[in-house]
């Protein structure tokens, strides 16, 4: 039997972060905007970007704090009671799951998201068997969709994670590529890739993107050096696209942010 708990949409800030938390059904978390850390037990951590989650099973304790100002999340709580009627697959396979997590990709992202605001409104509605069993359906279609990133894809010890991001940001100026970094967790391309993606919730290479233009602001605030010269040294090799990536990212341009931060003695 499928038991539906609370639903709803959330925006995590750093004033309203997710406390520390053990609850007796699964929670399935979505980020659909922002960057969000979990904390597990045993100092497990798992970082969300947009287009992600987590199925967080039974009696797991976790807590968690949004990477930029605000969060978007969608929750929904859901219990499986162990008894004779016969589950889709995607949730029997739950069936008595306690103490865990799955880390999931939402793909297609725009997809997945209306599914889970259809889902969702469901919630809302007079709680008839009809529209329960509309409910069991549309988390079966969910659950079905999503792209389950195996437990094993997940570092035993998150250090070497910021170690790496550490190394990352030592090397910001320097020509990185995907194989370098694997190298560093001695890991083959294509499954760093993966997994890197499930740790810091993008890949390599919008990583790589976001140290540089905070590098960026950095040479702004405390050299002298020209902007074009700038842009060149983070490998940018046309000015406008150093523009751009910069305004999608700070909110003004290069030129105005120097204005605003530059130290003064």
């Amino acid at each position: 039997m499928i038991r539906f708990l609370d639903h709803g949409w959330g925006t995590l800030t750093t004033r309203r972060p997710i406390p520390p938390c053990r609850w007796d059904r699964f929670d399935l978390l979505c980020v659909h905007g922002g960057q969000l850390q979990l904390r597990f037990e045993h100092q497990a951590t798992l970082r969300l970007g947009t287009g992600t989650g987590v199925l967080i099973y039974p009696h797991t304790r976790f807590e968690g704090e949004p990477l930029e100002p605000r969060c978007r999340i969608s929750v929904q709580h859901f219990a499986i009671d162990d008894s004779a009627e016969e589950l889709p697959g995607v949730l029997q396979r739950l069936v008595n799951r306690r103490n865990g997590y799955e880390p999931v990709q939402l793909r297609p992202h725009r997809r997945v998201r209306g599914d889970i605001q259809r889902a969702l409104a469901l919630a809302f509605e007079p709680q008839t068997q009809a529209v329960h069993d509309m409910r069991v359906a549309w988390l079966t279609l969910i659950l079905g969709q999503l792209d389950t990133v195996e437990s094993n894809a997940l570092p035993a010890q998150p250090e070497a994670w910021d170690a790496l991001d550490g190394w990352l940001r030592q090397h910001v100026t320097e020509p990185i590529t995907v194989d370098a970094m694997a190298r560093q967790l001695d890991l083959s391309p294509s499954h760093f890739s993966h997994r890197f993606r499930a740790v810091f919730g993008v890949s390599p290479g919008r990583h790589m993107q976001r140290l540089r233009l905070q590098e960026a602001q950095r040479l702004l605030r405390e050299t002298a050096l020209p902007i074009k010269a700038i842009a060149q040294k983070l490998y940018y090799a046309d000015l406008a696209n150093f523009y751009r990536a910069f305004r999608k990212a700070v909110g003004i341009t290069p030129a105005r942010y120097r204005q605003r931060h530059t130290l003064r003695g």
